[in-house]
Order: structure tokens, then sequence, then C-alpha cells
């Protein structure tokens, strides 16, 4: 809304239609990349999600940066945060995926987006979501418990 589109890499599309949504981004100077329907669609996914939950979680503790956090890891929280985000989305998923390949995507959108502050409008839903989705699925996400109690706190 008003805002320039920021582009840390590459939109992943897979599919019958993937071909016209490669050239939708295109002509919208954005990029995108054709990726196989299986494996490489879920870990794109997963990254994705992973990567949102996380900048948006960081982002209800201290609305920094993303350069501030990935250069001046609080505590450990990135990593923390970001491996509960991505057992989320496994879950969601329903199939395994590479963590460490997924940590990486989340790092270096953090990186290639260093301006961009964390906190997203959408962050404190994110992360309601996120631990109703937890709780179903048995999910021990200590690190994303903690920040929902930080941010109810005045």
């Amino acid at each position: 809304r008003g805002l320039a589109t920021q582009v840390a890499r590459k939109t992943p599309v897979a599919g019958r239609h993937a071909n016209l949504f490669v050239r939708i981004h295109e002509a919208l100077s954005v990029p995108a990349e054709m990726v196989d329907a299986g494996t490489d669609l879920n870990a794109a996914l997963v990254a994705k999600y992973s990567f949102n939950l996380t900048i948006n979680a960081l982002g209800m503790i201290e609305n920094l940066p993303l350069a501030d956090w990935s250069s001046h890891d609080r505590q450990g929280r990135v990593a923390a945060v970001a491996r509960e985000a991505i057992a989320i989305a496994t879950a969601l998923l329903g199939s395994p995926s590479d963590a460490n390949a997924a940590i990486e995507v989340v790092r270096a959108g953090m990186q290639g987006l260093p301006d961009m502050k964390a906190r997203g409008r959408t962050a404190p839903a994110r992360l309601t979501r996120a631990l109703e989705i937890a709780t179903k699925e048995g999910l021990a996400v200590p690190a994303l418990r903690v920040i929902a109690d930080e941010a109810q706190q005045p």
C-alpha cells in the first residue's frame, strides 16, 4: 500500500500456469523462477513462511531494521525463532523439510532487505495464528511464546 516493492530473492512458481506467472512477474520487474511442483516448491513454501513469521515475531520484540537483527542477533533469537517457524511450516505442509536450508533462506532474506523494518502490520495476528497451529500440532515453540508474552507487557 503505497510502498515500493522490495525483493530479496526470486519468487518461486510452479504448476500448470507457471510460465504465465513468470511473465507477469517479469512485466512487473519482480524476479521469478520456475521450480518443480514437489520438493522444490515445498522447500520454498517453508522458507517463505519461516521468513515472514521470523521477522514479524522479532519485530514484536523490537521493530529494528532487518540488518540490525541479522548483524546483532539478540540472544540467538533469529535462529531460535526461525527453527520454530520452520517446524510450524513443516507441520502445515505435512512433509519434511531441510531446516538448515530454510534458515539460510531466512538469513539471506534478512541480509537482502537490510533497511526493512521487522514488524509488519499483520505481525500480531501472524504470531497468534502460529501459536495456535503449534498448540494444535503439539509443537514446542518456547521462543515464540516468550515473544508473545513480552509483546503483551506494557
